[in-house]
């Protein structure tokens, strides 16, 4: 997600120290995801970087997420190396949402790859503050061609997932069987004002309607069916001795 501002970030900064102090949630995406960066708003054409998205989770803050991710920065120098950054994303405000289809957020520089030390606990440290512009939501998360973009006051560029170098994952709530990409947005969603703006509760009740029933659903519903037929005869049946009897007593009372 930040690689248009990955340079200002690490210009002078790749050897990154480590920390243990980690304060993630148990949710989280682990699945490698490759992705293009494009100078198109529709991510189409030739790509002019690329890079992969390692990890992203939660932090205990509402709209703070600790995310990791291989780009292409500045040494320093001038050179562009590929180096693996961590990164604090923070999703301050989605009121610009419903008219421009983006969300603002405030990126900082992170030591260690669970965000336990960031730059915003040091003193006068400004966060690089961005419009973080979503993909269509639409009425489902968002999968595999779904395009997005970062937009700052140094550069705005546009990325996409390469569908084709994922896997699909089921870990912590996320369900079996979900794709990387979805869990990727689902995490923004369900965690960040992202979710109410673009309708998450509402795709969560229409994803389970649309469900396919397991097993033991298929199984519980034909023993139900089963069940009332045979109510069903069993009352028939009733009624048909009852009238028998009935039309007896009439011909005996003759």
């Amino acid at each position: 997600m930040v690689s248009s501002i990955s340079t200002v970030l690490m210009t002078g900064f790749i050897a990154l120290a480590t920390s243990s102090n980690s304060g993630v949630n148990a949710e989280s995406m682990t699945t490698p995801l490759n992705y293009g960066v494009y100078s198109s708003a529709t991510c189409t054409g030739g790509t002019i970087d690329q890079g992969t998205t390692k990890y992203l989770a939660p932090l205990p803050a509402e709209g703070s997420f600790c995310e990791s991710s291989i780009t292409s920065v500045d040494s320093g120098d001038g050179t562009m190396v590929m180096a693996e950054i961590y990164t604090k994303i923070n999703v301050v405000n989605c009121a610009a949402y419903p008219l421009s289809g983006e969300v603002s957020v405030e990126v900082f520089l992170c030591y260690d790859k669970d965000c336990g030390s960031c730059k915003d606990s040091e003193e006068g440290a400004e966060p690089i503050s961005a419009s973080l512009i979503l993909p269509d939501y639409g009425t489902s998360y968002p999968k595999e061609d779904a395009c997005w973009g970062i937009s700052s006051t140094f550069s705005t560029s546009y990325q996409k997932f390469d569908g084709a170098t994922t896997i699909d994952v089921a870990e912590a709530r996320m369900d079996e069987g979900e794709d990387a990409i979805t869990a990727y947005w689902r995490i923004f969603a369900d965690n960040s004002c992202i979710g109410p703006s673009v309708g998450a509760e509402k795709m969560a009740v229409e994803e389970t309607a649309g469900e396919e029933p397991t097993v033991e659903e298929i199984i519980e519903t034909e023993t139900g069916t089963a069940k009332a037929a045979e109510s069903g005869s069993a009352s028939v049946a009733a009624t048909t001795v009852a009238a028998t009897l009935m039309m007896l007593a009439l011909v005996g009372s003759l």
